[in-house]
């Protein structure tokens, strides 16, 4: 591995705002509720070096004092010199340069008004070298991979990636965990973020593309169902597993700062992340058998097909039973086309 595979990606991001953006939790007639962290149209971002996993410890512990800052597990080439720009959403990108809503998605640095301005979109961000596992509960997850041990599914992980043993992490409640009612947890069945630092962050989109699948051909791959979200019927199943698969893009938001409370007797706990000293872990120690269609049809009945795009091997999960290739499903949005191959 090349020195400047382990060097140039030790790169995060912290964007925030000027009001707070995290998870609000509110009681309110002495029942708990909770909503979403916010979505902002105008922030500032700032890249901040992360060389090892305790840097990006004492990263984290000062995030987690913030309620109005997430962080990003990715950053954008051109602004490593520390100095702070301003984060847009594509809509008002383009009504800062003139362009029609319809007009293609701006990509790049922009300088408008004497500031270097950015869209938080894919084409723009770079993999950081932190890469992050979240256990989370969802809908349809099997009830043996419910736990409230970290330890537990931290040896699960180890299973299904032995390779993780014997690296270093950071290991985070997720933020709803954090929220305590009378001093103690208001949501005792939380979830967890660990972050590892990788050898070679070119490779994280392609990690988590292909542990997917390769997910699928172990215990410790599901299905788990797409429901309407008008009548909640069951449409079909999408593939899971007992990491969210989805946290391998690198310009996706990570709220792990200080969610907001409201109400008597809330309050919010400190994070009190731990960190282990550990080697860096190797996304290439993962690699998809080439009798992994054979191993998936047997643990479910799906089969697995390859694309090769770009020079890249590409693997499609095909449910040939409850969810065909390409299938139209009505939402709140109306009528969507969904292809179902995991890409």
């Amino acid at each position: 591995m090349s020195i400047w595979a382990q060097g140039a990606n030790d790169y995060v991001t912290i964007v925030w705002a000027d009001k707070p953006i995290n998870k609000v939790v509110r009681l309110v007639d002495g029942k708990l509720t909770k909503k979403t962290s916010s979505q902002i149209s105008e922030g500032k971002g700032k890249t901040m070096p992360v060389q090892n996993l305790a840097e990006f410890a004492e990263l984290l512990g000062k995030l987690s004092e913030r309620n109005n800052a997430f962080l990003v597990l990715g950053f954008i080439s051109g602004t490593e010199d520390g100095k702070s720009f301003t984060v847009l959403s594509n809509r008002v990108m383009k009504k800062k340069l003139g362009l029609s809503d319809d007009a293609s998605d701006p990509v790049g640095i922009h300088e408008i008004d004497g500031e270097r301005c950015v869209t938080r979109t894919k084409a723009n961000f770079g993999s950081s070298s932190i890469m992050m596992f979240d256990y989370d509960r969802v809908v349809g997850m099997p009830a043996s991979f419910e736990t409230s041990d970290t330890n537990q599914w931290m040896g699960w992980m180890q299973k299904l990636l032995p390779s993780l043993e014997g690296c270093g992490y950071v290991l985070a409640s997720s933020t709803t965990s954090r929220v305590l009612l009378n001093n103690t947890p208001a949501y005792p069945d939380g979830g967890w973020h660990m972050y590892v630092q990788v050898k070679d962050a070119r490779d994280v989109q392609r990690f988590g593309r292909d542990l997917l699948i390769y997910a699928m051909s172990t215990p410790y791959g599901f299905m788990r169902p797409i429901c309407n979200q008008e009548t909640d019927e069951v449409l079909g199943h999408r593939p899971w597993l007992i990491t969210d698969p989805t946290t391998f893009s690198p310009e996706r938001a990570v709220y792990d700062g200080k969610p907001v409370v409201k109400g008597e007797g809330l309050s919010v706990a400190p994070s009190n992340a731990r960190f282990v000293a550990g080697a860096r872990f190797d996304t290439q120690s993962l690699s998809v058998p080439s009798d992994v269609s054979a191993q998936v049809e047997r643990a479910n009945g799906h089969t697995v097909e390859r694309i090769k795009r770009d020079g890249v091997m590409h693997y499609l999960l095909v449910n040939r039973t409850s969810l065909k290739r390409v299938m139209v499903i009505s939402g709140v949005r109306g009528k969507v086309r969904m292809a179902y191959p995991v890409d």
